[in-house]
């Protein structure tokens, strides 16, 4: 039966910028690939079960054998004195589970939705800020809002917005 829905992750193309992942060998990198897929399917946390990540990425390697690669990818990408506060990829364990640092913003692909989101935010800051202020702007009398990275007039009268084609130096500020 086909999925109803597409899922994503994203690879960051400074990955192959990075010295730490080209140290890895070509099993190593195939397998820290193969780590971010198991996160994405298991919301971040990959149970330390060498047997079973070993059949989930259907490799003929042995489980030891996969075991050495993951430690290895672990100590290479091993938080050095502050890397986490610049955003670099880690990998973190404990006991049971291994897991990415900075997961969302660095490999959950949220898609356009996510996009949306982000400037319908963006423009109820802009919104407060200009409301907030002392002053709103005007053209013509009209008061305007930005929005979508434009400016736009309202009209008294009501009805929708009209986009302004005017220079900004025609605002008055009131």
């Amino acid at each position: 039966m086909a999925r109803s829905r597409y899922e994503f992750i994203k690879i960051e193309l400074r990955l192959f910028d990075d010295p730490r992942y080209f140290m890895l060998s070509e099993f190593e990198r195939l397998m820290f690939i193969n780590l971010i897929v198991l996160a994405k399917r298991t919301g971040n946390y990959v149970k330390k079960d060498w047997v079973a990540i070993r059949r989930a990425v259907r490799t003929e390697q042995t489980s030891s054998r996969v075991q050495v690669a993951v430690d290895r990818i672990i100590t290479s990408f091993q938080p050095e004195g502050n890397r986490k506060a610049t955003g670099e990829p880690t990998i973190e364990q404990n006991k049971y589970y291994l897991w990415f640092t900075g997961w969302d913003e660095r490999y959950e692909y949220h898609g356009v939705e996510k996009e949306k989101e982000k400037e319908k935010d963006k423009d109820k800051e802009e919104e407060k800020e200009y409301s907030s202020s002392k002053k709103k702007p005007y053209f013509k009398g009209e008061e305007m809002r930005f929005s979508k990275n434009k400016w736009w007039v309202m009209p008294k009268t009501g009805g929708s917005w009209l986009e302004f084609a005017g220079n900004e130096k025609e605002i008055e500020y009131k």
